[in-house]
């Protein structure tokens, strides 16, 4: 995915974010593009947490919609809206009860729904936001 296409379904995501009860304060176009990210593999989405990076980090182009997350200590992170909402969504339909164990041991759950292409995560986020399961 190119950085311009994922400026697009970040600010595609946020408004989906903030239905879901993200604080909207959190959610900024982010002037400067300073956000590292890396450009994955994203042919097999039932992977989507584990992804493996094809490039090294880079910036985000300017204004693309980003979510801040401080912790305890103060200290903020951010990522775009679109990556927030796909980890939403990966774990929202993920099938933990019947998840395998890959052999560095960690659980490989199936989704309980096809997430072949973005639209396909943009429609199961609007169910989450309905509030209805396939």
């Amino acid at each position: 995915m190119n950085l311009r296409i994922l400026k697009k379904l970040s600010k595609k995501a946020a408004p989906l974010l903030i239905e879901l009860g993200y604080d909207r304060e959190s959610i900024v176009a982010e002037e400067e593009g300073c956000v590292d990210v890396v450009i994955n593999d994203q042919n097999d989405w039932r992977r989507l947490v584990y992804w493996a990076p094809l490039s090294e980090p880079m910036d985000t182009l300017r204004n693309t919609m980003t979510v801040w997350h401080v912790d305890y200590w103060g200290e903020g992170d951010q990522v775009t809206a679109w990556c927030e909402l796909s980890t939403l969504v990966f774990y929202h339909y993920a099938d933990w009860e019947s998840a395998k164990h890959s052999p560095d041991g960690m659980p490989s759950p199936e989704l309980t729904i096809k997430l072949r292409n973005p639209a396909d995560v943009l429609n199961a986020a609007r169910r989450m936001v309905e509030g209805s399961q396939p």
